[in-house]
C-alpha cells in the first residue's frame, strides 16, 4: 500500500510539473483580507486539450512507423 501512494505521489507531482512548463496552468497571489493570503488558478483547457490531441497524433504516427518498419523486416 505504501508503495501504491509513493507511485501515485510521483505521479501527481510529475503531472503538475509538466503542466506548469506546459503553461496549462497558471497560480496568482491575490489580494485577499488583512492577515490572509488567497491564491487564484487559471486553468488552459484549450492548450491542455489541444496538447493531448498533437500527443495522440504523435503515438498514432509512431505506431504506423513502427508497423511499417515491422512490415518491411519480413
Amino acid at each position: 500500500m505504501r508503495n501504491l501512494l509513493a507511485i501515485l505521489a510521483v505521479l501527481v507531482i510529475a503531472a503538475l510539473t509538466g503542466g506548469w512548463a506546459r503553461n496549462w496552468y497558471t497560480v496568482k497571489m491575490v489580494e485577499a483580507e488583512p492577515g490572509k493570503t488567497a491564491f487564484r488558478v487559471e486553468i488552459d483547457r484549450t492548450k491542455v486539450s489541444s496538447d493531448f490531441v498533437e500527443a495522440a497524433r504523435y503515438v498514432q504516427r509512431t505506431l504506423r512507423t513502427e508497423d511499417k518498419d515491422a512490415k518491411k523486416a519480413e
